[in-house]
């Protein structure tokens, strides 16, 4: 039987589960939580700037998956070696685009990931 049509919002959702997977740290739990405010407070660009140089390379790899993958291809960004470089190369039609669809996947991934944390996501 072939696999059944997602939504996007399913695909977010599937993606997000996937690169989480079952245990989670407390720290990368709080880390997803904060991340849609770094993003509306500072950009796009800037926190994944911000990710990269705090060492926070699960988040910006699990992120940077999502937007440059072929699922957000639509989103218009050009391919580069990192999400910074993508993001710093594009028109501003897909930055605004991306951090769109960036909040939108990290809606799925806090709340996986608060639910997934080791203690119980307390």
């Amino acid at each position: 039987m072939p696999e059944p049509t997602l939504t996007l919002d399913q695909e977010r959702a599937r993606h997000a589960a996937e690169m989480l997977g079952t245990d989670v740290s407390k720290a990368l739990a709080n880390l997803a939580a904060s991340l849609p405010g770094l993003i509306v407070a500072n950009g796009l660009a800037m926190t994944a700037a911000y990710l990269d140089e705090k060492k926070e390379h699960k988040m910006l790899g699990d992120l940077s998956a999502w937007l440059l993958g072929d699922r957000t291809a639509h989103l218009g960004l050009m391919k580069k070696p990192s999400l910074v470089e993508s993001l710093i190369h594009s028109d501003s039609r897909a930055v605004r685009a991306a951090t769109a669809e960036a909040l939108e996947y990290l809606s799925w991934y806090k709340r996986l990931a608060k639910a997934r944390q080791k203690d119980g996501g307390k």
